[in-house]
């Protein structure tokens, strides 16, 4: 009767056992998200996972018909760790955060409520979770519409002034004019086709004093190149090394008057990218610096941004127009 009672309660606990696990989703499944790689899937109850995938398929439906300009996939991050916010107005929203674009690690969704200048989350399934160092990530609730240029961006309301700092090329966000940075600081999507392209930062109006503007110039003058070994570059968010580069100098048409600043890094407008220029002296109306471009055994290279692929660096001629701004 004993060994009958022990035997009882062992299958007991392996039938509560198997229906915690079938209640939980299987580590190595993988969702096919139709977006990037596919997800290996987080330990979480399963109902959560099918609302996540089932509210991801809504939205990705309401895309394809949805008049709302801002509606769309947005995304942030680099190479090791990113997020994706998908929303549109009736389906809602889903939030993601992967570990190199691969494991899903953790998630959020809810419903969507649109005001005149923000866009609001209200969480059906938690606004926190934990990363894979174990910090607590903590998903805004309120968002700012904004397009610049060809792409869509969803702006924490708290990070407002920050974007605005982006858009200039000012601060950190100077580095992106030099060899930096891999990776989104903002969720950035697309524009819809036939969008408006706006040169200029479009916000709410409550907000476009937050807006600042970059520094335009054009190259005053142009002198003789030399070639270098192991030039450094550092900055706020990257350190770089040129095994052989070359450094041509230049003089621009701004300088104290304009905000210039020793240091600062500007980039050649219409020219391909793997170019920089640095400024070294600064003047009350003009400045000097050096033109940064790698060397390989083909010269010096530059990268299409169109077609993705190295070329021949062109000449830089007077005239030429820079900003800080890094688009």
């Amino acid at each position: 009767m004993k060994n009958s009672s022990v035997f009882l309660a062992a299958m007991f606990s392996f039938i509560i056992l198997v229906s915690i696990s079938q209640a939980q989703t299987d580590q190595h499944e993988r969702w096919e998200n139709g977006v990037s790689n596919s997800w290996t899937l987080p330990q979480a109850p399963k109902v959560e996972l099918d609302e996540l995938k089932s509210r991801w398929k809504l939205i990705e439906e309401e895309l394809k018909s949805t008049t709302n300009e801002y509606a769309g996939t947005y995304c942030i991050g680099g190479d090791m760790r990113g997020s994706i916010v998908r929303w549109a107005p009736k389906s809602g929203f889903v939030y993601v955060y992967t570990y190199e674009w691969l494991d899903l690690i953790g998630f959020s969704y809810g419903k969507v409520i649109i005001n005149p200048s923000e866009i609001t989350f209200t969480f059906e399934r938690g606004q926190q979770f934990k990363n894979e160092f174990g910090d607590t990530i903590t998903i805004p609730q309120h968002w700012i519409p904004a397009r610049w240029k060809r792409n869509n961006y969803l702006i924490p309301t708290d990070d407002i002034a920050e974007f605005g700092n982006y858009v200039a090329g000012f601060g950190k966000y100077n580095d992106f004019n030099g060899p930096c940075c891999e990776f989104t600081p903002f969720f950035v999507d697309t524009a819809k086709s036939g969008s408006q392209e706006s040169e200029r930062p479009i916000v709410p109006s409550e907000y476009e004093h937050l807006i600042k503007q970059p520094i335009e110039t054009t190259i005053k003058s142009v002198g003789r190149k030399k070639l270098v070994k192991n030039y450094g570059s550092e900055g706020e968010l990257y350190s770089n090394l040129h095994l052989k580069a070359s450094l041509l100098p230049v003089q621009i048409n701004a300088g104290k008057k304009q905000g210039v600043k020793r240091g600062l890094l500007f980039h050649l407008v219409d020219a391909p990218i793997g170019q920089y220029l640095k400024i070294i002296r600064v003047g009350l109306a003009f400045s000097e610096g050096v033109i940064v471009r790698d060397i390989d055994e083909n010269g010096e290279r530059c990268f299409d941004l169109e077609t993705g692929e190295s070329k021949q660096c062109p000449p830089v001629l007077a005239g030429t127009k820079v900003t800080t701004s890094p688009l």
